[in-house]
Order: structure tokens, then C-alpha cells, then sequence
């Protein structure tokens, strides 16, 4: 049987790291948003761009390239998951880009 100090310490310690974990406002990022698909984006255009246009953009910043729906000017991109936020805040910094957002689970994309 552990002794009451190393026992007292190991709770100590559990505490101290729940503590830390509630003010750093550690939370599990699917329970936060439930509702979006992580790690994708759908950006809308300032202008319409070619398909190569498109390609050099994701290229540029290192995201995969999804889908381009050229007639309304979206390009569906895939990120690191849990990073959508900044992601939308770096694309809606450029000039080719009206604005990001996440992808709800709810959209369904027809042909």
C-alpha cells in the first residue's frame, strides 16, 4: 500500500493539473463546435480564378486543394484539423480571398 505522502503528493498533483487545464481554458475542440467537420474550409473568392490560379494558392500555403467550384467561386481546402481559426484569419488576409469559413456538418455538396 502506497504511503499517505506519496499518495498526497500524486493528488497534489492531479489537482495542480486540472487546476491549470480549467484556467488555461484547455477543452476537447469537438465538443466545443460539434457541428463542423474539422480540418475544412470553405473559401469564397474576391474574383474568379482559373484552376491553376486555384492551385498555385493552396500551393502557396501548403493546403490540399479539395474541390474549386469555379462557377461560384468557392474552393473547398483541407487543413490541420484544430487550426481552422487561423487558417481563416491567414486566407482572409490575401487579396484573392472574400472571406473563410468552416465546413458544417450539415452541407451537403451536389454535383
Amino acid at each position: 500500500m502506497p504511503s499517505f505522502s506519496i499518495l498526497r503528493t500524486g493528488l497534489l498533483l492531479l489537482g495542480t493539473l486540472l487546476l491549470l487545464s480549467g484556467l488555461t481554458g484547455c477543452s476537447d475542440p469537438v465538443s466545443d463546435d460539434p457541428d463542423f467537420i474539422p480540418g475544412e474550409l470553405l473559401v469564397t473568392l474576391t474574383d474568379p480564378l482559373e484552376t491553376a490560379q486555384v492551385r498555385e494558392l493552396t500551393d502557396e500555403y501548403e493546403i490540399e486543394l479539395l474541390e474549386y467550384f469555379e462557377y461560384v467561386h468557392i474552393v473547398w481546402v483541407g487543413v490541420t484539423p484544430f487550426t481552422e481559426e487561423q487558417w481563416i484569419e491567414t486566407l482572409e488576409a490575401d487579396d484573392r480571398v472574400k472571406r473563410a469559413n468552416k465546413v458544417r456538418g450539415n452541407v451537403t455538396l451536389r454535383d
